[in-house]
């Protein structure tokens, strides 16, 4: 699956989807993009997945209209070690 990582995740988050085609945004030139551009681009490009710690998303984009899914991860901090029990 093809899984687009948010800017405001951290990097190396990629390397915790193994079994996935994980991208992060400042890898494909698109981290300075706002939300709704961003999931557009997604799209247009194949991507079935976003994740976000974003927490402002849902308030901000209106995601039942989309092809993608957005997956919001609640978490104290977007720091790696934070957020790696929730790679696997």
């Amino acid at each position: 699956m093809k899984v687009l990582l948010d800017h405001c995740m951290p990097r190396p988050f990629e390397k915790l989807l193994p079994s996935h085609e994980a991208f992060h945004t400042s890898r494909l030139g698109w981290g300075n993009l706002e939300n709704g551009k961003l999931l557009s681009i997604a799209e247009e490009n194949g991507f079935a997945v976003m994740v976000t710690v974003d927490q402002n998303m849902p308030f901000q984009q209106v995601i039942a209209d989309r092809s993608i899914c957005v997956i919001l991860i609640k978490c104290h901090s977007n720091s790696i070690r934070a957020l790696m029990p929730f790679g696997p």
